[in-house]
């Protein structure tokens, strides 16, 4: 369904503008997919510096089904994300990654393995291999764990 503001394809059943129908949806430079190929799709809301877009797309960027979707934060439709929360189907395992803050601070699912990773923006935080095995980064310095007690030095 059409939202305000959005282009659409007006055709008329009887001709010269009388019982006008919506024959489907048009795209702008300003709400068309990153690359505009088949399989990309994009919705934007907002204006001004920070602006919501949910997007799909094939994972080579390629034309294609969509294997990505991303709920991504952006100053504009083609610059890099402030936020985002990106869902890969690509692989025959999908991963889950949320990046705040250019990447500097998220957290990462990963189930072919069951690793996660979570870091804050200065570097410290937990990773898991998926195998029971956790590594703790802090104050520069990094300490793994292995089914045993955790020491702290």
């Amino acid at each position: 369904m059409p939202e305000v503001d959005d282009y659409v394809v007006v055709d008329c059943t009887k001709g010269e503008g009388t019982e006008p129908i919506v024959g489907g949806a048009s795209t702008t430079k300003e709400n068309r997919a990153p690359n505009a190929r088949a399989g990309h799709w994009r919705h934007e809301w907002g204006d001004g510096d920070e602006r919501l877009y949910l997007e799909a797309q094939p994972a080579d960027n390629s034309a294609g089904t969509p294997e990505l979707i991303r709920l991504a934060v952006k100053s504009d439709g083609l610059s890099e994300a402030i936020t985002e929360l990106t869902v890969d189907t690509s692989g025959s395992d999908h991963v889950v990654t949320v990046n705040v803050g250019d990447g500097a601070q998220g957290i990462r699912f990963d189930n072919s393995d069951g690793s996660f990773r979570l870091l804050d923006g200065g570097g410290f935080g937990i990773e898991s291999d998926g195998g029971g095995n956790f590594t703790w980064y802090m104050n520069s310095l990094s300490k793994d764990y292995q089914n045993g007690p955790i020491s702290l030095e």
